[in-house]
Protein backbone atom coordinates (compact mmCIF):
# COMPACT_ATOMS: atom_id res chain seq x y z
CA UNK A 1 0.00 0.00 0.00
CA UNK A 2 1.25 3.51 -0.86
CA UNK A 3 0.24 6.02 1.81
CA UNK A 4 0.30 9.84 1.59
CA UNK A 5 -0.36 11.75 4.83
CA UNK A 6 -0.55 15.35 6.01
CA UNK A 7 -0.45 16.77 9.52
CA UNK A 8 -0.59 20.34 10.82
CA UNK A 9 1.25 21.05 14.07
CA UNK A 10 -0.27 24.07 15.77
CA UNK A 11 2.32 25.69 18.08
CA UNK A 12 3.92 23.31 20.45
CA UNK A 13 5.74 25.88 22.54
CA UNK A 14 5.24 29.08 20.60
CA UNK A 15 1.90 30.32 19.46
CA UNK A 16 3.59 32.08 16.60
CA UNK A 17 4.95 28.94 14.92
CA UNK A 18 2.74 26.61 12.84
CA UNK A 19 4.36 23.57 11.15
CA UNK A 20 3.19 21.70 8.03
CA UNK A 21 4.09 17.98 7.84
CA UNK A 22 3.87 15.68 4.78
CA UNK A 23 4.84 12.04 4.57
CA UNK A 24 4.95 9.40 1.84
CA UNK A 25 5.35 5.74 2.81
CA UNK A 26 5.07 2.26 1.45
CA UNK A 27 3.30 -0.11 3.82
CA UNK A 28 2.38 -3.76 4.06
CA UNK A 29 -1.11 -4.65 5.25
CA UNK A 30 -2.12 -7.83 7.11
CA UNK A 31 -5.72 -8.90 7.77
CA UNK A 32 -5.43 -9.58 11.49
CA UNK A 33 -9.17 -10.15 11.72
CA UNK A 34 -8.86 -13.05 9.31
CA UNK A 35 -5.81 -14.43 11.11
CA UNK A 36 -7.62 -14.21 14.47
CA UNK A 37 -10.78 -15.71 12.90
CA UNK A 38 -13.14 -12.85 13.70
CA UNK A 39 -15.64 -14.44 11.28
CA UNK A 40 -16.35 -17.15 13.84
CA UNK A 41 -18.14 -14.63 16.08
CA UNK A 42 -18.95 -11.67 13.79
CA UNK A 43 -19.47 -11.05 10.08
CA UNK A 44 -19.17 -7.25 10.41
CA UNK A 45 -16.11 -6.59 12.62
CA UNK A 46 -12.64 -6.65 11.10
CA UNK A 47 -9.10 -5.59 11.93
CA UNK A 48 -6.19 -4.62 9.69
CA UNK A 49 -2.60 -4.03 10.74
CA UNK A 50 -0.10 -2.09 8.68
CA UNK A 51 3.53 -0.99 8.75
CA UNK A 52 6.22 0.42 6.49
CA UNK A 53 8.63 3.27 5.84
CA UNK A 54 9.02 6.30 3.63
CA UNK A 55 10.10 9.95 3.42
CA UNK A 56 8.76 12.93 5.42
CA UNK A 57 9.24 16.69 5.29
CA UNK A 58 8.07 19.46 7.65
CA UNK A 59 8.33 23.19 7.17
CA UNK A 60 7.20 26.53 8.57
CA UNK A 61 4.88 28.85 6.74
CA UNK A 62 6.96 31.24 4.70
CA UNK A 63 5.74 34.31 6.49
CA UNK A 64 6.71 32.71 9.79
CA UNK A 65 10.34 32.32 8.85
CA UNK A 66 12.64 34.94 10.39
CA UNK A 67 15.25 36.98 8.59
CA UNK A 68 18.08 34.78 7.42
CA UNK A 69 20.67 34.65 10.14
CA UNK A 70 23.17 31.83 10.61
CA UNK A 71 22.90 32.22 14.35
CA UNK A 72 19.11 32.20 14.47
CA UNK A 73 17.73 28.84 15.73
CA UNK A 74 14.84 29.12 13.25
CA UNK A 75 17.15 29.63 10.30
CA UNK A 76 16.37 26.14 8.88
CA UNK A 77 12.81 26.54 7.70
CA UNK A 78 12.36 22.93 6.38
CA UNK A 79 13.44 19.48 7.56
CA UNK A 80 13.57 16.19 5.53
CA UNK A 81 13.72 12.79 7.23
CA UNK A 82 12.99 9.06 6.97
CA UNK A 83 9.74 7.91 8.59
CA UNK A 84 8.68 4.56 9.98
CA UNK A 85 5.04 3.81 10.65
CA UNK A 86 3.00 1.03 12.23
CA UNK A 87 -0.65 0.93 13.12
CA UNK A 88 -3.95 -0.88 13.43
CA UNK A 89 -7.25 -0.23 11.66
CA UNK A 90 -10.48 -1.55 13.20
CA UNK A 91 -13.30 -1.99 10.66
CA UNK A 92 -17.08 -2.17 10.80
CA UNK A 93 -18.92 -3.37 7.71
CA UNK A 94 -22.12 -1.50 6.90
CA UNK A 95 -22.80 -3.17 3.55
CA UNK A 96 -20.86 -5.39 1.17
CA UNK A 97 -19.56 -2.16 -0.47
CA UNK A 98 -19.06 0.19 2.50
CA UNK A 99 -17.24 -0.08 5.83
CA UNK A 100 -16.34 2.42 8.59
CA UNK A 101 -12.70 2.54 9.69
CA UNK A 102 -10.67 3.92 12.57
CA UNK A 103 -6.89 4.05 12.56
CA UNK A 104 -4.25 4.45 15.23
CA UNK A 105 -0.69 4.80 13.95
CA UNK A 106 2.67 5.37 15.59
CA UNK A 107 5.11 7.38 13.45
CA UNK A 108 8.78 7.88 14.27
CA UNK A 109 11.72 9.34 12.38
CA UNK A 110 15.34 8.90 11.62
CA UNK A 111 17.57 11.79 10.51
CA UNK A 112 15.21 14.44 11.96
CA UNK A 113 17.21 17.63 12.46
CA UNK A 114 14.77 20.06 14.12
CA UNK A 115 12.17 19.62 16.78
CA UNK A 116 8.56 19.64 15.62
CA UNK A 117 8.08 23.32 16.63
CA UNK A 118 11.47 24.34 15.23
CA UNK A 119 12.41 25.67 18.64
CA UNK A 120 15.67 23.77 18.58
CA UNK A 121 17.53 20.81 17.23
CA UNK A 122 16.25 17.27 17.77
CA UNK A 123 18.25 14.80 19.82
CA UNK A 124 20.46 12.50 17.78
CA UNK A 125 19.17 9.21 19.17
CA UNK A 126 17.90 6.15 17.30
CA UNK A 127 14.47 7.78 17.27
CA UNK A 128 14.80 11.52 16.64
CA UNK A 129 11.10 12.30 16.90
CA UNK A 130 7.76 10.55 17.04
CA UNK A 131 4.02 11.11 17.36
CA UNK A 132 0.73 9.22 17.38
CA UNK A 133 -1.87 9.71 14.69
CA UNK A 134 -5.57 8.89 15.08
CA UNK A 135 -8.13 9.08 12.28
CA UNK A 136 -11.64 8.06 11.27
CA UNK A 137 -12.80 7.23 7.74
CA UNK A 138 -14.81 5.01 5.45
CA UNK A 139 -13.98 2.53 2.67
CA UNK A 140 -15.94 1.97 -0.51
CA UNK A 141 -15.13 -1.30 -2.25
CA UNK A 142 -14.99 -1.50 -6.05
CA UNK A 143 -14.87 -4.54 -8.29
CA UNK A 144 -17.23 -7.22 -9.58
CA UNK A 145 -17.05 -9.57 -6.59
CA UNK A 146 -19.96 -9.35 -4.20
CA UNK A 147 -17.73 -9.45 -1.10
CA UNK A 148 -14.39 -7.65 -0.82
CA UNK A 149 -11.33 -9.72 0.10
CA UNK A 150 -11.13 -7.95 3.49
CA UNK A 151 -14.25 -9.88 4.50
CA UNK A 152 -13.55 -13.26 2.87
CA UNK A 153 -12.16 -15.63 5.53
CA UNK A 154 -9.26 -17.90 4.68
CA UNK A 155 -10.22 -21.55 4.91
CA UNK A 156 -7.95 -23.32 7.36
CA UNK A 157 -8.33 -27.02 7.88
CA UNK A 158 -6.61 -29.60 10.01
CA UNK A 159 -8.72 -32.41 8.56
CA UNK A 160 -6.38 -34.40 6.34
CA UNK A 161 -8.60 -37.47 6.10
CA UNK A 162 -9.43 -36.67 2.47
CA UNK A 163 -5.72 -36.48 1.60
CA UNK A 164 -5.04 -39.67 3.51
CA UNK A 165 -7.80 -41.41 1.56
CA UNK A 166 -6.37 -40.18 -1.73
CA UNK A 167 -2.87 -41.25 -0.69
CA UNK A 168 -4.15 -44.70 0.22
CA UNK A 169 -5.93 -44.93 -3.12
CA UNK A 170 -2.70 -44.04 -4.94
CA UNK A 171 -0.73 -46.56 -2.89
CA UNK A 172 -3.31 -49.25 -3.73
CA UNK A 173 -3.15 -48.37 -7.42
CA UNK A 174 0.63 -48.78 -7.60
CA UNK A 175 0.71 -52.04 -5.65
CA UNK A 176 2.04 -55.03 -7.57
CA UNK A 177 1.22 -58.08 -5.49
CA UNK A 178 2.55 -60.64 -7.95
CA UNK A 179 5.72 -58.63 -8.72
CA UNK A 180 5.22 -58.90 -12.47
CA UNK A 181 5.80 -55.20 -13.13
CA UNK A 182 2.11 -54.46 -13.83
CA UNK A 183 0.23 -52.49 -11.09
CA UNK A 184 -2.80 -54.19 -9.57
CA UNK A 185 -5.30 -51.65 -10.92
CA UNK A 186 -4.58 -52.66 -14.53
CA UNK A 187 -3.42 -56.24 -13.87
CA UNK A 188 -6.02 -58.67 -15.23
CA UNK A 189 -4.20 -61.51 -13.44
CA UNK A 190 -2.84 -59.99 -10.20
CA UNK A 191 -1.84 -63.38 -8.76
CA UNK A 192 0.40 -64.86 -11.45
CA UNK A 193 3.28 -66.95 -10.03
CA UNK A 194 6.50 -65.05 -9.43
CA UNK A 195 8.74 -65.03 -12.51
CA UNK A 196 5.87 -65.51 -14.94
CA UNK A 197 6.01 -63.84 -18.30
CA UNK A 198 3.11 -61.39 -18.66
CA UNK A 199 1.84 -58.95 -21.25
CA UNK A 200 1.19 -55.23 -20.72
CA UNK A 201 -2.11 -56.04 -18.97
CA UNK A 202 -0.55 -58.56 -16.60
CA UNK A 203 -1.93 -61.64 -18.33
CA UNK A 204 0.40 -64.62 -18.12
CA UNK A 205 2.16 -65.54 -21.36
CA UNK A 206 2.49 -69.31 -21.56
CA UNK A 207 5.30 -71.48 -22.92
CA UNK A 208 3.45 -74.78 -23.25
CA UNK A 209 6.35 -76.86 -24.57
CA UNK A 210 8.93 -75.29 -22.24
CA UNK A 211 11.39 -74.49 -25.00
CA UNK A 212 11.90 -70.90 -23.82
CA UNK A 213 9.84 -69.47 -26.67
CA UNK A 214 6.49 -68.04 -25.57
CA UNK A 215 3.40 -69.49 -27.21
CA UNK A 216 2.58 -66.10 -28.73
CA UNK A 217 5.77 -66.35 -30.78
CA UNK A 218 6.05 -70.14 -31.08
CA UNK A 219 4.92 -71.55 -34.44
CA UNK A 220 4.90 -74.99 -32.82
CA UNK A 221 3.72 -74.23 -29.24
CA UNK A 222 3.24 -77.89 -28.29
CA UNK A 223 6.62 -79.16 -29.57
CA UNK A 224 10.02 -78.12 -28.29
CA UNK A 225 12.01 -76.22 -30.85
CA UNK A 226 14.69 -73.62 -31.33
CA UNK A 227 14.68 -69.87 -31.81
CA UNK A 228 16.16 -70.21 -35.30
CA UNK A 229 13.22 -72.37 -36.36
CA UNK A 230 10.51 -70.19 -34.71
CA UNK A 231 9.99 -72.69 -31.91
CA UNK A 232 9.54 -75.74 -34.12
CA UNK A 233 11.61 -78.92 -33.81
CA UNK A 234 14.49 -79.55 -36.20
CA UNK A 235 15.28 -83.23 -35.91
CA UNK A 236 18.22 -83.24 -38.32
CA UNK A 237 19.65 -79.93 -37.03
CA UNK A 238 19.95 -78.46 -40.50
CA UNK A 239 18.27 -75.17 -39.55
CA UNK A 240 15.04 -76.06 -41.36
CA UNK A 241 12.07 -76.84 -39.09
CA UNK A 242 10.57 -80.28 -39.48
CA UNK A 243 7.24 -78.78 -40.59
CA UNK A 244 9.01 -77.34 -43.66
CA UNK A 245 11.72 -79.98 -44.02
CA UNK A 246 10.98 -82.54 -46.73
CA UNK A 247 13.84 -84.61 -45.27
CA UNK A 248 13.42 -84.08 -41.50
CA UNK A 249 15.74 -86.94 -40.57
CA UNK A 250 18.57 -86.08 -42.96
CA UNK A 251 20.55 -82.86 -42.99
CA UNK A 252 19.82 -80.97 -46.14
CA UNK A 253 19.87 -77.59 -47.80
CA UNK A 254 17.34 -74.78 -47.91
CA UNK A 255 17.23 -74.78 -51.71
CA UNK A 256 16.35 -78.49 -51.60
CA UNK A 257 13.57 -77.92 -49.02
CA UNK A 258 15.74 -79.47 -46.32
CA UNK A 259 16.88 -82.42 -48.36
CA UNK A 260 20.52 -83.15 -49.22
CA UNK A 261 21.88 -82.32 -52.63
CA UNK A 262 21.59 -85.27 -55.03
CA UNK A 263 25.02 -86.46 -56.18
CA UNK A 264 25.93 -85.97 -59.83
CA UNK A 265 26.46 -89.71 -60.19
CA UNK A 266 22.88 -90.34 -59.06
CA UNK A 267 21.56 -87.77 -61.53
CA UNK A 268 23.50 -89.55 -64.28
CA UNK A 269 21.89 -92.90 -63.31
CA UNK A 270 18.44 -91.30 -63.63
CA UNK A 271 19.36 -89.90 -67.05
CA UNK A 272 20.51 -93.36 -68.22
CA UNK A 273 17.25 -94.85 -66.99
CA UNK A 274 15.33 -92.25 -69.00
CA UNK A 275 17.13 -93.28 -72.16
CA UNK A 276 17.53 -96.99 -71.38
CA UNK A 277 13.99 -98.07 -70.54
CA UNK A 278 12.18 -99.61 -73.52
CA UNK A 279 8.70 -101.06 -74.02
CA UNK A 280 7.12 -103.21 -76.71
CA UNK A 281 5.50 -101.06 -79.40
CA UNK A 282 2.29 -99.47 -78.15
CA UNK A 283 2.34 -101.80 -75.13
CA UNK A 284 3.32 -101.70 -71.46
CA UNK A 285 5.61 -104.74 -71.62
CA UNK A 286 9.17 -103.95 -70.45
CA UNK A 287 11.85 -105.11 -72.86
CA UNK A 288 14.77 -107.06 -71.42
CA UNK A 289 17.20 -104.35 -72.54
CA UNK A 290 15.58 -102.04 -69.92
CA UNK A 291 16.74 -104.15 -66.98
CA UNK A 292 20.36 -102.89 -66.66
CA UNK A 293 19.24 -99.26 -66.42
CA UNK A 294 16.52 -100.10 -63.88
CA UNK A 295 18.95 -102.22 -61.84
CA UNK A 296 21.20 -99.15 -61.51
CA UNK A 297 18.21 -97.23 -60.11
CA UNK A 298 17.60 -100.04 -57.61
CA UNK A 299 21.23 -99.93 -56.49
CA UNK A 300 21.08 -96.17 -55.86
CA UNK A 301 17.87 -96.48 -53.82
CA UNK A 302 19.36 -99.24 -51.68
CA UNK A 303 22.56 -97.28 -51.06
CA UNK A 304 20.56 -94.16 -50.07
CA UNK A 305 17.59 -95.09 -47.89
CA UNK A 306 16.77 -91.39 -47.55
CA UNK A 307 15.94 -91.27 -51.26
CA UNK A 308 12.48 -91.78 -52.71
CA UNK A 309 11.75 -92.11 -56.40
CA UNK A 310 9.28 -90.26 -58.60
CA UNK A 311 8.40 -92.12 -61.83
CA UNK A 312 6.52 -90.09 -64.47
CA UNK A 313 5.10 -91.64 -67.65
CA UNK A 314 4.52 -89.69 -70.91
CA UNK A 315 3.39 -90.47 -74.51
CA UNK A 316 3.15 -88.72 -77.87
CA UNK A 317 -0.24 -87.59 -79.27
CA UNK A 318 -0.74 -90.51 -81.67
CA UNK A 319 -4.08 -92.10 -80.72
CA UNK A 320 -6.75 -90.78 -78.41
CA UNK A 321 -5.95 -88.82 -75.30
CA UNK A 322 -7.64 -91.43 -73.13
CA UNK A 323 -5.74 -94.34 -74.62
CA UNK A 324 -2.46 -92.44 -74.27
CA UNK A 325 -3.17 -91.75 -70.58
CA UNK A 326 -3.96 -95.43 -70.02
CA UNK A 327 -0.76 -96.46 -71.82
CA UNK A 328 1.37 -94.13 -69.65
CA UNK A 329 -0.30 -95.46 -66.48
CA UNK A 330 0.34 -99.07 -67.46
CA UNK A 331 3.98 -98.43 -68.32
CA UNK A 332 4.75 -96.59 -65.06
CA UNK A 333 2.98 -99.33 -63.10
CA UNK A 334 5.14 -101.91 -64.91
CA UNK A 335 8.27 -100.06 -63.80
CA UNK A 336 6.91 -99.90 -60.25
CA UNK A 337 6.33 -103.65 -60.21
CA UNK A 338 9.88 -104.29 -61.40
CA UNK A 339 11.41 -102.06 -58.72
CA UNK A 340 9.28 -103.64 -55.99
CA UNK A 341 10.35 -107.07 -57.22
CA UNK A 342 13.95 -105.95 -56.57
CA UNK A 343 13.20 -105.07 -52.95
CA UNK A 344 12.26 -101.37 -53.13
CA UNK A 345 9.46 -100.55 -50.65
CA UNK A 346 6.10 -99.39 -51.98
CA UNK A 347 6.13 -96.25 -49.82
CA UNK A 348 9.38 -95.08 -51.47
CA UNK A 349 7.80 -94.97 -54.93
CA UNK A 350 5.58 -92.22 -56.34
CA UNK A 351 4.01 -93.18 -59.68
CA UNK A 352 2.52 -90.50 -61.96
CA UNK A 353 1.03 -90.80 -65.49
CA UNK A 354 0.43 -87.77 -67.74
CA UNK A 355 -0.26 -89.30 -71.17
CA UNK A 356 0.25 -86.75 -73.92
CA UNK A 357 -0.29 -83.66 -71.69
CA UNK A 358 3.38 -82.77 -71.07
CA UNK A 359 5.32 -83.07 -74.32
CA UNK A 360 9.03 -82.30 -74.40
CA UNK A 361 9.14 -81.60 -78.14
CA UNK A 362 6.80 -81.12 -81.08
CA UNK A 363 4.61 -84.09 -81.97
CA UNK A 364 4.68 -83.01 -85.65
CA UNK A 365 8.01 -84.74 -86.30
CA UNK A 366 9.17 -88.28 -85.83
CA UNK A 367 12.08 -87.18 -83.69
CA UNK A 368 9.82 -85.03 -81.50
CA UNK A 369 7.34 -87.87 -80.93
CA UNK A 370 10.23 -90.14 -79.96
CA UNK A 371 11.31 -87.68 -77.25
CA UNK A 372 7.76 -87.39 -75.96
CA UNK A 373 7.45 -91.16 -75.48
CA UNK A 374 9.42 -91.39 -72.25
CA UNK A 375 9.54 -92.37 -68.58
CA UNK A 376 11.34 -89.90 -66.32
CA UNK A 377 13.06 -90.81 -63.03
CA UNK A 378 13.67 -88.21 -60.29
CA UNK A 379 14.95 -88.51 -56.74
CA UNK A 380 12.60 -86.96 -54.19
CA UNK A 381 12.55 -86.87 -50.41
Amino acid sequence: MIYIGYDYFDAFKSAELNVHYWRLSIQAVANAGDILKFHTFSKRVGLLTHGGLGLSTMFLQKDMRPVIDDGDPYFKGADDMINFIMGITPQFKLTERISLNADASFVFHHNQTMMFDFSGKATKEAINGYFFNFSLGASFYLGKNKTHLDWVPTEYTSDISDYEARLKELEDRIKDDDKDGVPNHIDVEPNTPEGSYVDSKGAAIIDTDGDGILDAYDVCPSEKGTTSTDGCPDSDQDGIPDVKDRCPDVKGRVENAGCPEVAKETVAVMERALKGVRFANNKSVLLVESYPALDEVVKVLKEHPEYNLLVEGHTDDVGSEKSNLTLSENRTNAIGEYLRSKGIEEERLVIRAYGETKPRASNKTKEGRAQNRRVEFRIIF
